[in-house]
């Protein structure tokens, strides 16, 4: 569910204090050049702690998908299964690969 433009104006001004609500939020367009990198650069570095947590999260996933297909794989002791299973690995892997 995504928040109403009145939550987001209503955080926005909370953020700026009395004065933001005299004015709307600034842009990053209408910051000074320092500030306008200073937002560059954490917005950069949330990016990537979130990416590593998605891949750390990928990660563990794949490898609980991988432990079972291939435990039902040996399981099964037949071997068109067994390269049905390994077939389907090796394609999930390539998606997340790219």
């Amino acid at each position: 569910m995504e928040p109403s433009r009145s939550a987001i104006s209503h955080l926005l001004h909370e953020r700026h204090g009395a004065a933001g609500r005299d004015r709307p939020a600034r842009g990053a367009s209408d910051c000074p050049y320092d500030q306008r990198r200073s937002l560059l650069h954490r917005h950069a570095q949330s990016i990537l702690a979130i990416r590593s947590v998605l891949s750390q999260v990928e990660i563990i996933i794949l490898q609980d998908h991988a432990d079972d297909c291939v435990d039902d794989a040996i399981r099964s002791q037949d071997p068109d299964e067994q390269r049905s299973k390994f077939k389907d690995l090796v394609e999930i892997f390539e998606k997340v690969g790219r």
